[in-house]
C-alpha cells in the first residue's frame, strides 16, 4: 500500500471536508454533546445544592419556630399559674370580707329588735337611720359582689371601692345605734378588704 504524505492526507481532509462538511463535524459533536453534559451537571449539582440550603434553612426556621412555640407555651403556663394564685388570694380576701358582711347584718338585726322593742330614743329618728343603715348595706353588698369578680388590673381600683362601701357601712351602723338605747352591740364591726388583705 503506497504510502501518503501528510501534506497530501491534509490536502484529503480538507477536500474531504468541503465535499461533506457533515462528516467533518462528526468529530465536533461529541465535543459539543460532552460540553451540554457538562453544564447540564453543574446546574443540576447547583439545583442540588440550593434545593439542600432550602431544607436546611426550612429546618431552621421550624427550630426556631419550635422554640418560640416552646417560649409562648411556657409564658402561658406562667401567665396561668399567676392568674389562679391571684384568683385563690383574691377569693379569700372576698369570702373574709363576706364572713363580715354577715356579721353586720346580725347587728342590723339587733338594732331593728330594739326598734319593734321602742329602746329607741326617738322613733322617726331611729327609722330613718334604719333605712339608710339597709341602703348602706346593699351597697356594700354590691362593691363586694364587684370585688369578687376583679382581675388583677382592676384589683386596686374595686378593693378601695369596697374598702370605702364599708368604712361607709360602719359609720351609718353607728349612727344608727346612736338612735337605740343600746350602749354598744355584741357583734364585732365589719371588716372591710383592705390593702392589708390584697391578693397581690
Amino acid at each position: 500500500m503506497p504510502s501518503i504524505s501528510s501534506k497530501t492526507f491534509r490536502a484529503l481532509l480538507v477536500g474531504a471536508c468541503l465535499i461533506a462538511p457533515a462528516a467533518c463535524q462528526r468529530d465536533e459533536v461529541p465535543v459539543a454533546h460532552d460540553k451540554a453534559i457538562s453544564e447540564t451537571n453543574g446546574a443540576a449539582h447547583e439545583a442540588r445544592r440550593a434545593n439542600e440550603e432550602l431544607r436546611a434553612s426550612r429546618g431552621e426556621l421550624a427550630r426556631t419556630a419550635g422554640e418560640k412555640g416552646a417560649d409562648v407555651g411556657k409564658d402561658v403556663v406562667r401567665t396561668d399559674s399567676a392568674e389562679a394564685s391571684f384568683v385563690a388570694r383574691r377569693d379569700n380576701v372576698v369570702g373574709e370580707a363576706r364572713t363580715s358582711l354577715a356579721a353586720m347584718d346580725q347587728k342590723i338585726a339587733e338594732l331593728e329588735t330594739y326598734r319593734k322593742a321602742g329602746d329607741v330614743k326617738d322613733a322617726d329618728k331611729a327609722d330613718g337611720a334604719l333605712v339608710m343603715l339597709r341602703d348602706q348595706r346593699r351597697l356594700a353588698a354590691a362593691a363586694l359582689d364587684d370585688l369578687s369578680v376583679a382581675d388583677a388590673a382592676s384589683w386596686d381600683t374595686r378593693r378601695v371601692h369596697a374598702e370605702t362601701a364599708f368604712a361607709d357601712l360602719d359609720g351609718t351602723y353607728k349612727d344608727a345605734r346612736a338612735t337605740m338605747n343600746v350602749a354598744t352591740s355584741t357583734s364585732p364591726a365589719p371588716k372591710a378588704p383592705t390593702s392589708e388583705t390584697s391578693p397581690r
